[in-house]
C-alpha cells in the first residue's frame, strides 16, 4: 500500500492509505503510524517520548509516541506505540487443506 500524509499543526497528522486494489482505509492505519512515527524520529521532528495524533480522511485518530530507542543491527530504531479506537466490520474463517504441499506456510 502506500501512505499519503501532510502536517496540519506542530504535532498533528492527516493521512489517508490507499491498499490492494486501490481500497481506502478508514482509519489512520496503525502501521502506517508506527512508520511515521519511525521516520519523524529518524528525521528529528520528534524525539523520544513524544507523541503525535494521526488522523484519517475520515476523522478518526490514532495517537502514536516514540517510546523507547533501541537498535536494530547496525542501525538506530525507535519502538513506537500505538493507542486508538476501531471497529470490528466483518469476520472471516481461514483453513488449511491437510493436503497442500504449502500448507504450513
Amino acid at each position: 500500500g502506500v501512505i499519503f500524509y501532510n502536517r496540519v499543526s506542530e504535532n498533528r497528522y492527516r493521512e489517508v492509505c490507499i491498499f490492494a486494489d486501490g481500497q481506502v482505509d478508514r482509519s489512520p492505519c496503525g502501521t502506517g503510524v508506527s512508520g511515521l512515527v519511525a521516520l519523524l524520529w529518524h528525521r528529528g521532528v520528534i524525539s523520544e517520548s513524544q507523541s503525535v495524533v494521526v488522523e484519517s480522511i475520515l476523522g478518526g485518530s490514532f495517537e502514536g509516541v516514540a517510546c523507547s530507542e533501541t537498535t536494530f543491527g547496525e542501525y538506530k530504531a525507535i519502538i513506537p506505540e500505538i493507542s486508538g479506537c476501531a471497529g470490528i466490520v466483518g469476520k472471516n474463517e481461514w483453513f488449511v487443506d491437510p493436503n497442500d504441499y504449502l500448507n504450513g506456510g
